[in-house]
């Protein structure tokens, strides 16, 4: 399924203060809190969210992981006549808290994943997994047209008499009408899956 997340990771300048950096970082955390909670969950703790923003959140959750473990990792060696731009402790200190953030979305989201059902009876959760084997099963098919594609479109000629001719196991036209099979079973489940994304809600809350 493709879900889009708002893009958190600029590129900066490279005389841009870390100072900056930081500063920055925090903003787009606080804007990112306000999106999400409302006047109706203030002070609760508690966020309610429909599946498809939290999974564009736990994508921003883990943009802004990698930024941490990248300010730890750019400041870990400083010059000995100076003071490090940040404190290491309290970067992992926030690392460690940004990780449980995104481990218990992940398990918000695929609670409600695994106890949703679709049209076709099967879970959300089942859903997705048979989505991704269908796309899997395309791509592998459309290896086969590019492996066989000189055969298909320019036929089975040898091109010496020594030569030995190659023979498919499979004829193009099997082969594209099962790509055809698999793109209508995509777009089936594609549908069926986007509803409960923009319908089914779930509760949580930053870990402390």
């Amino acid at each position: 399924m493709a879900v889009m997340a708002e893009e958190h990771s600029e590129r900066r300048s490279d005389d841009k203060s870390e100072g900056h950096r930081i500063a920055d970082f925090g903003m787009k955390f606080k804007g990112l809190q306000c999106r999400r909670c409302g006047p109706g969950n203030a002070g609760e703790g508690l966020s309610r969210m429909k599946l498809f923003e939290a999974l564009a959140l736990r994508k921003a959750l883990q943009n802004q992981l990698a930024q941490l473990v990248s300010l730890r990792n750019s400041t870990f060696e400083y010059p000995e006549d100076e003071k490090p731009a940040f404190d290491f402790e309290e970067l992992t200190k926030r690392i460690k808290e940004k990780v449980n953030d995104v481990t218990s979305l992940k398990l918000a989201i695929m609670g409600a994943n695994m106890s949703s059902k679709l049209p076709n009876g099967l879970t959300l959760y089942e859903g997705i997994i048979e989505l991704a084997n269908t796309r899997s099963a395309i791509d592998q098919l459309q290896d086969l047209i590019q492996i066989g594609k000189r055969g298909f479109f320019l036929g089975d000629r040898r091109r010496s008499t020594t030569e030995i001719r190659m023979i498919k196991q499979a004829s193009p036209e099997s082969i594209l009408k099962m790509i055809e099979h698999y793109d209508t079973k995509r777009r089936v489940l594609d549908a069926m899956i986007q509803e409960p994304n923009h319908s089914v809600e779930i509760a949580w809350s930053p870990k402390q």
